[in-house]
């Protein structure tokens, strides 16, 4: 698996702006993180290294606002709601 994700990586058309969040979807759905560093660091840096940067900031920032809105409204959950009512509803 790493040597085809490494193959695909290097064949693939992403510059470094696209590879991130492709990356962290293979992440969320599970793919082992090793195939998913071997793809990640045999694709092409295709970008300038200022865009990089500004994307990295970017989806940084993107990843940040919506992580820390979960964060949230699960401590408001184990706060405010009790575990039997959500047992019951599963």
């Amino acid at each position: 698996m790493i040597v085809l994700a490494a193959l695909f990586g290097g064949l693939a058309p992403f510059c470094s702006c696209e590879v991130i969040p492709f990356v962290a979807a293979l992440l969320a759905v599970g793919a082992p993180l090793s195939a998913v560093m071997a793809f990640w660091l045999s694709s092409p840096l295709k970008a300038g290294r200022q865009q990089f940067c500004e994307q990295l900031l970017e989806n940084g920032s993107f990843l940040l606002k919506w992580l820390m809105l979960a964060y949230l409204l699960e401590a408001l959950l184990i706060l405010y709601i009790p575990a039997s009512l959500i047992a019951g509803v599963v």
